[in-house]
């Protein structure tokens, strides 16, 4: 919620003795506190929160990515190019006045920025990130501009986990978003194991050396709708250089919805293509079908 309810529970809720006759512009006050200590703040958290943490807890670490807009119109880079434009006015370097006011605040280094927003307000600068353990206590966070993508932050927060012991596996398991080569190679130097979920189809390497092979599809022992079968690939062929086990999976409902869904679309289009306009021409629905995003395939 906001600072404002922050204190309304503070005084309604909570039991903080200390906070008697604290009002919200403490809480505003002390955001630039927080901002100017923050990396020996957070250093002193993480360390305290993971002294209390069970080792069952320590085991498993939970990497998400979260997105947070702003009711605003324009990011921070086309509001530090309006201050530009404002400075240079008032030098007298241009006549001509900015274009629009000049934004009261300029963010340095740019945070607040466009990008694929999870709330569908990708037209509103955003920020993105956290790590928590399975306990849902968040132990290490960091905010990114909102422009930055998954991978990347991925990437940035392989090195937040504490050094294990020398005799500590450490396994990185994600989907296909959040990995690329250059990830999996940070993760190979790093000496991590890894489990990445990734569409066979979109790799020009399973494409070419591993759907081809002949083999049996396996039935999953407990859950029917899976088959699957495994593929052992040497260093030498591997593109990591590692040898790696690749698990090809079938899915027997995801197979049949997406044949109903392909079913439904050329009746669709089968539709649109019979009607015509008076002279032969084609119709409203025949240019619908052509623009839309997955029709027109």
């Amino acid at each position: 919620m906001s600072k404002r309810a922050a204190n309304e529970w503070l005084q309604e809720d909570a039991y903080f003795p200390e906070a008697e006759g604290r009002d919200v512009q403490h809480f505003y006050r002390a955001l630039d506190l927080l901002h100017e200590y923050w990396d020996e703040l957070e250093s002193r958290l993480f360390r305290s929160l993971w002294e209390r943490a069970t080792e069952d807890e320590r085991r498993l670490w939970l990497v998400d990515t979260t997105s947070m807009y702003f009711e605003a119109t324009i990011d921070d880079e086309e509001r530090a190019e309006l201050a530009a434009e404002g400075f240079s006015h008032d030098e007298g370097e241009v006549e001509k006045a900015p274009r629009r006011p000049r934004p009261q605040v300029v963010s340095e280094p740019v945070m607040r920025m466009h990008g694929h927003n999870k709330d569908g307000h990708s037209w509103d600068p955003q920020v993105v990130a956290s790590v928590c353990l399975p306990n849902g206590m968040v132990i290490r966070h960091k905010t990114y501009p909102g422009n930055t993508a998954d991978v990347t932050i991925a990437a940035d927060l392989v090195s937040s986990p504490p050094s294990p012991d020398p005799q500590t596996a450490r396994l990185w398991v994600s989907d296909g978003g959040m990995t690329s080569a250059s990830l999996q190679a940070q993760l190979d130097g790093q000496g991590w194991f890894r489990l990445t979920a990734e569409s066979l189809r979109k790799s020009r390497f399973a494409r070419a050396h591993v759907l081809p092979l002949v083999g049996r599809y396996q039935s999953h022992p407990t859950k029917d709708r899976y088959t699957f079968k495994t593929v052992d690939v040497g260093a030498d062929e591997s593109p990591s250089g590692r040898a790696e086990t690749w698990v090809l999976v079938r899915n027997a409902w995801e197979r049949e919805r997406q044949l109903k869904q392909i079913s439904e679309h050329v009746e669709r289009v089968k539709v649109a293509l019979i009607k015509r306009e008076p002279g032969g021409s084609h119709s409203r629905s025949v240019c619908a079908v052509a623009t839309h995003p997955t029709l027109k395939r």
